[in-house]
């Protein structure tokens, strides 16, 4: 009858617009925001489907500068995390003893650092056996000497040594040794050279 079919046609037009809603919050609640509810009518759906859209597009604007100010927070955290990185490193190197040891004039040379590194020993400009005998104990100083003399013959083109000292006051030092060579045109040895940096910090973390 007549009565049916408008029942039909009225239910239809509450259910179906109910029914999209319904998907589209579904999709939004997961986190899609590019939804939206179609319904171009002037009755109070369609002014829902208007409110509802405009919500939607506000979540996604928020979105979209949440990303952006992400972005920017990132990039920001890595260029810190550079400048942090250089810092230290200009740092550190403020406190590295610099030095060179010339294999044709048998000289050793260290920055003023080394007063700050060892203040209780002063060095000596004239190598007996393997640099930096004068803090090694017996053992390091045997195997540096080894290394060195494969660093000097070619075998190595540098050397990372760790080694420990007790202070004056007898508390123990880390310290890491690093050690390059410089060849002349023949290919041959002529110079040590490197720097001794204060490692106690880092192996007592």
């Amino acid at each position: 009858s007549l009565s049916i079919i408008i029942s039909i046609k009225i239910a239809s037009s509450i259910t179906i617009p109910l029914t999209e809603l319904t998907k589209i919050a579904d999709r939004t609640k997961a986190g899609d925001l590019s939804s939206r509810f179609s319904y171009n009518s002037n009755n109070e759906y369609g002014q829902l489907a208007r409110s509802f859209n405009a919500m939607l597009d506000e979540l996604h604007a928020t979105e979209e500068e949440l990303r952006i100010n992400n972005e920017d927070l990132e990039e920001n955290r890595r260029m810190l995390e550079e400048a942090q990185e250089k810092y230290n490193i200009a740092l550190q190197s403020a406190r590295d003893v610099i030095w060179e040891w010339s294999l044709s004039q048998g000289i050793f040379y260290a920055s003023d650092q080394w007063k700050v590194l060892f203040p209780d020993i002063e060095y000596s400009k004239t190598i007996q056996r393997v640099i930096f005998e004068q803090v090694l104990n017996k053992e390091d100083a045997e195997k540096l000497y080894h290394e060195v003399s494969e660093l000097i013959d070619g075998g190595k083109e540098w050397i990372v040594f760790d080694f420990s000292y007790r202070n004056q006051n007898n508390d123990k030092m880390w310290y890491q040794l690093k050690v390059s060579r410089i060849i002349d045109d023949c290919g041959k040895t002529i110079k040590l050279t490197g720097i001794v940096s204060d490692q106690t910090f880092q192996k007592e973390a």
